[in-house]
């Protein structure tokens, strides 16, 4: 066996050193934010230092962390502040990085996986031996509690020998839901299984020692992209010696599960990683018939009291009686425990740089086999150089999201050459390489980049909200930020008119009385709503007000709820989908909603640059003429998917003490937050009814008005390109 994870549990180890030893935060990403809390827990590791080329998300890791930011990992290096690093950059720059902190002798803790090739893999295990410093990789899923529990009992002999271990592994993909195919998994067909198929591989490694693939093969690719080759499912068999094992992995599912089959000389152990429980099938002393009673009442009884402690748990950690318990942190904290404890007592991690670099090589044993090519796809080529300053007709800044895609694909069949800043160039539609396209590499949060972004176009749409924060305040401040931004760089460049594209989130929407015109304006009890539609309420006020003073050339849209191809059908405007089978509405669900298709929403846009001058400060409310209610959608969506989906109708009362309970339970924890607020609440439902009949005279707008089409492009189409 090639060794069981090093002292899980989550107290300190009682032969650590009393020193404390500095760690460096290479990369200040989604990730990293686990690696501090855990980091934390560990009273002899402090981070001192926090590295990443975006200066803003070193500073804002580094100040949480109490630690110094650098842009560079040679700067921090040179400035000997760190005996020790985690390298949680993307997987491309690993070799990179890892050499470095390896040649300046600091035990290195990667993020999954170790190297994108084996050759990579290979001469990081090298430097690392060559300047005699640990090297490990948090194959944080080896630490599962569960498992570790498991590999103890069976190392201690009580359930005989290991024969067969079967994997079924069905995962969501949050990226892939979202369309977000510029994340690192998506750039050539291999990666996903360095990115997703490793977590499982590294499980059966642990359990069974070096593994050899027998056999593989890969679902037949879908095009999700242009140039983007995605495999949703893989079957792997292995051996190990005289056991075997047979992974199934499959994404994005909409019915997910981790469960892991462990078939031993005296029982079948079920360990089910995704809700947290391991059940034994053993055998007692009694004739077969009483025995099968007896081991599934055994079974029933243990899943029973497993779900009990979990749940005990989980309140017991929102009311910080207990430290965070949840599977995922305490198997990251057991991981980067039993690292830093390994370099202490310099002995062998268990997931150390031999290990991984053999879990880097099962995966591109697995790609050969299964056919799965390991080339990215090529750049786009219609990117505007950074020291250009770009020409077309129209700016769209966000967008490459949903209503973006659709409002370029618009512009581009009515001859406008367009410009659209983009965070990502990788993955992006067909719709972004057409000719008359041209992509500025950039974020709207940065002032040099929205002038690029704008560059010399007479019209400019804004469909970008500038991002969020860890506060109320810093939620409004970045939104407002944003739009402010947005409209100076507009004015200094002479456009002629801004779309700024808001949301219906802005209005009080929770009067079945109101009638909702252009003429609403945005709730001006936005205080009492969620941070979201206060941001946008004020963002919305701020450009009026600039226009009113400065004549800003501005006119603003609100989008209802927007529907149809390139997005989840299952829209939270119709309700709260804890999972997709269950919606629980924000009304009784039998009003009419204020739906909109998305390319309605991308024609009222071009209509909005079009139109005479007399929109200009002007707010429209985006909505088409078929509304369905929330029981009608929900119906609709379970024809076209062929799925029992359940709508559960809810009453404001109850969602207010729901949301009470939740504050009371907060509070309890020590945390500050609002008092829930049931206007929110009652907005949500959307009991107002909408008059657009001004909104499509004045832009000669004419939406969807046929139900049977509205129904066809907005649900059905969405719904068949969930696969």
């Amino acid at each position: 066996m090639l060794g069981l994870p090093v002292n899980p549990h989550m107290k300190p180890l009682a032969d650590e050193p009393m020193t404390q030893s500095r760690v460096a935060i290479i990369g200040a990403g989604f990730i990293a934010n686990a690696h501090l809390e855990a980091l934390r827990m560990i009273k002899d590791l402090r981070v001192t230092a926090v590295v990443d080329p975006n200066k803003g998300a070193a500073d804002r890791l580094a100040e949480r962390a109490g630690a110094q930011a650098f842009t560079s990992v040679a700067e921090a290096l040179a400035a000997a502040v760190a005996d020790r690093a985690h390298v949680l950059v993307p997987p491309p720059l690993h070799a990179t990085v890892g050499t470095q902190t390896l040649r300046a002798k600091l035990p290195t803790l990667m993020e999954k996986p170790l190297a994108v090739t084996s050759a990579e893999a290979a001469a990081l295990v090298a430097a690392a031996r060559e300047n005699n410093v640990a090297l490990g990789v948090n194959q944080n899923f080896m630490f599962d509690p569960l498992l570790t529990r498991f590999a103890a009992n069976l190392k201690r002999g009580d359930y005989g020998r290991l024969r067969h271990v079967g994997v079924s592994c069905a995962v969501p993909l949050r990226q892939f839901a979202a369309r977000q195919f510029s994340h690192w998994m998506f750039e050539a067909p291999a990666n996903i299984i360095l990115e997703q198929m490793i977590h499982p591989l590294s499980q059966l490694a642990s359990l069974l020692g070096r593994l050899e693939v027998t056999a593989a093969t890969a679902r037949p690719a879908v095009e999700v992209a242009p140039g983007l080759a995605f495999h949703r499912g893989f079957d792997v068999s292995l051996t190990a010696g005289e056991a075997t094992a047979q992974l199934h992995m499959s994404f994005p599912e909409n019915y997910p599960t981790w469960q892991i089959d462990c078939l031993c000389d005296d029982a079948l152990v079920t360990l089910d990683l995704w809700r947290g429980n391991m059940v034994r099938l053993g055998r007692t002393r009694y004739l077969e018939e009483v025995d099968n009673g007896l081991i599934d009442a055994r079974a029933g009884l243990s899943r029973f009291s497993q779900a009990m402690v979990r749940l005990t748990k989980y309140a017991a950690g929102h009311l910080k009686l207990i430290p965070r318990s949840d599977p995922f942190f305490r198997s990251m904290l057991a991981s980067i425990k039993a690292f830093h404890h390994a370099v202490d007592t310099k002995t062998t991690f268990a997931a150390d740089g031999a290990f991984a670099a053999h879990l880097v090589d099962l995966c591109e044993d697995i790609a050969t086999r299964a056919g799965v090519s390991r080339d990215a796809a090529p750049k786009p080529k219609t990117l505007a150089r950074r020291d250009s300053t770009p020409s077309f007709d129209v700016a769209v800044l966000g967008g490459t999201g949903f209503i973006g895609k659709a409002t370029v694909e618009r512009l581009v069949a009515q001859g406008y050459s367009v410009g659209v800043l983009a965070r990502g160039m990788r993955g992006l539609p067909q719709t972004f390489h057409a000719p008359g396209v041209t992509l500025i590499e950039g974020n709207v949060t940065r002032p040099d980049d929205v002038a690029r972004g704008i560059g010399r176009a007479k019209f400019v749409v804004n469909l970008a909200h500038g991002g969020g924060g860890g506060s109320r305040q810093a939620i409004i401040d970045a939104m407002v930020g944003s739009a402010n931004a947005v409209a100076e760089a507009c004015a200094a460049q002479g456009v002629e008119r801004l779309v700024h594209v808001s949301s219906i989130a802005a209005l009080y929407l929770g009067d079945p009385n109101a009638v909702i015109t252009p003429a609403t304006p945005a709730d001006t009890q936005g205080a009492e709503r969620a941070d979201y539609s206060f941001a946008k309420a004020e963002a919305e006020r701020a450009l009026l007000a600039l226009h009113a003073s400065k004549g800003l050339p501005v006119t603003i849209q609100r989008p209802g709820v927007v529907v149809g191809e390139g997005a989840s059908p299952f829209h939270s405007g119709v309700g709260l989908f804890n999972n997709e089978q269950h919606c629980i509405g924000w009304s009784n669900g039998r009003n009419q909603l204020p739906f909109v298709l998305v390319e309605d929403c991308a024609e009222a846009i071009l209509c909005a640059l079009k139109a005479g001058p007399d929109v200009v400060g002007r707010t429209d409310n985006i909505v088409g003429p078929v509304r369905l209610s929330a029981r009608e959608y929900i119906d609709a969506l379970a024809e076209a998917l062929h799925r029992p989906l359940i709508y559960h109708p809810s009453a404001v009362w109850r969602m207010q003490g729901v949301e009470i309970a939740k504050w009371m339970i907060k509070r309890v924890g020590g945390r500050s937050v609002p008092w829930p607020s049931a206007r929110d609440l009652q907005s949500r439902g959307m009991l107002a009814r909408f008059d657009t009949a001004q909104t499509e005279s004045a832009l000669n707008w004419r939406p969807q008005a046929d139900r049977a089409a509205f129904i066809e492009r907005g649900i059905v189409a969405p719904a068949k390109a969930m696969g």
